[in-house]
């Protein structure tokens, strides 16, 4: 069927609604892309942050993973073999004694107050003590003063048992031969051996010198005598089987020998560290 064509007059002109609808197109665009640009903004302002965020999860990391790597260091306890630097001054401030040291700590191989104060320190640690003279050398005792000869007699020939003579020299006996003693400045010589007892000699010279740290000795013989007589140093030290004696006074018979200890009746300071813990 025909449709009814409108009259001129009725129709409507294309072109202005089709620049209407185009300009609609265009702001609908415009407002897309006014929106798209904002979400850029956005998500470009949350990348820094993000960024921040993550930076500060690994520092934490990092942080605690120090925190809780750090090795514990070690502590010395009783029995430890310890390598300790120490230097030990009077109250006047005079160094005494200072250097390196290794000892089991608190077994009594120092003085009481150094070995009690070593256990428990960490390595590295610096600790400066002051001891008493009952934590230290002990307090001065007059009893530890001995008087001694200056003049000893000894008889050229002495009498041993074969069994103190091996052990002394190491092997057994032999008539005629010659042996020597550590420290002595002559020989001894076997001159009888009889079941078991040994029989020496003493090989040593009338008027002969003996040199030691302490002084100058002088041998005179007369018969089976030797007679011994020291001049001493006062101030020099004699080693003897209980201990070592200062040398503090003679008197032309006598020599006086102090075996108290240097450092005895004094208050010590020691300023030790611990170098390292050797065994736990």
């Amino acid at each position: 069927m025909a449709r009814r064509k409108k009259p001129k007059s009725e129709r409507t002109d294309a072109k202005p609604v089709r620049k209407r609808e185009i300009e609609k197109i265009a702001k609908i665009d415009k407002k897309k892309e006014i929106e798209i640009k904002r979400e850029m903004e956005k998500r470009s302002r949350g990348i820094p942050i993000l960024y921040a965020a993550i930076i500060f999860i690994i520092i934490a990391i990092i942080g605690a993973f120090l925190i809780f790597s750090v090795p514990e260091k070690t502590l010395v306890r009783k029995g430890d073999l310890v390598l300790v630097q120490y230097t030990g001054e009077l109250n006047d401030g005079t160094i005494f004694d200072s250097g390196n040291f290794t000892f089991n700590a608190g077994l009594g191989q120092a003085i009481s107050g150094f070995d009690e104060a070593v256990v428990g320190m960490q390595e590295g640690e610096i600790k400066r003590i002051e001891l008493t003279p009952d934590q230290a050398y002990g307090e001065y005792d007059p009893d530890m003063i001995m008087d001694v000869p200056l003049i000893q007699e000894f008889n050229i020939t002495v009498n041993t048992t074969l069994e103190l003579f091996n052990l002394t020299f190491g092997e057994p006996p032999v008539i005629n031969k010659t042996y020597r003693l550590e420290g002595m400045q002559w020989d001894i010589r076997v001159v009888g051996l009889k079941n078991s007892n040994v029989t020496l000699r003493q090989e040593a010279e009338d008027g002969q010198l003996i040199h030691m740290s302490y002084g100058e000795s002088v041998i005179s013989i007369t018969g089976d005598k030797m007679t011994i007589t020291l001049t001493p140093i006062i101030g020099s030290f004699v080693s003897t089987i209980v201990s070592d004696g200062k040398i503090i006074s003679e008197n032309g018979t006598h020599m006086m020998l102090d075996f108290n200890h240097e450092l005895a009746g004094k208050n010590l300071i020691f300023t030790i560290k611990v170098l390292k813990v050797l065994s736990d």
